[in-house]
């Protein structure tokens, strides 16, 4: 819940969570990453188009990230999709990715000691970009 399931330190145990995540289809499975780009390399061999019972999330800080990981993350087999926008380190436009493909859009900022400021109008701005595509 708290690490990349998609961090390459992780390849050694994703197979056995992959099962468990399987075997478990009445439980559903929220995955959230900065590694898109590994995804494939990562799925099981029955992924097929994705599992009804996992929602892969992709985050994204600022409008580099968004450049650079959701057209990636858009054209990757997945059922269920919802873009991450934590912690949001700067305003991003993502209207050109928004559509009935992303199931939900989350934005926040950093809390504990050292966090990064985030402006909330960025976090309006988001909103008011969802809304707009419907």
């Amino acid at each position: 819940m708290t690490s990349d399931f998609f961090l390459k330190e992780a390849d050694p145990w994703r197979e056995g969570a992959w099962d468990i995540i399987r075997i478990r289809s009445d439980v559903h499975f929220t995955i959230i990453t900065k590694r898109i780009t590994r995804f494939l390399q990562c799925i099981p061999g029955d992924w097929g188009v994705g599992w009804p019972n996992v929602r892969i999330c992709c985050t994204v800080e600022d409008q580099q990230a968004a450049e650079e990981r959701l057209p990636v993350f858009l054209s990757l087999p997945i059922r269920e999709r919802a873009i991450i926008c934590e912690p949001l380190l700067s305003p991003i436009h993502m209207e050109s990715w928004l559509g009935p493909d992303i199931a939900q859009v989350v934005a926040g900022g950093e809390s504990g000691p050292g966090a990064r400021p985030c402006n909330f109008d960025w976090i309006l701005d988001i909103r008011r970009q969802c809304v707009e595509a419907g």
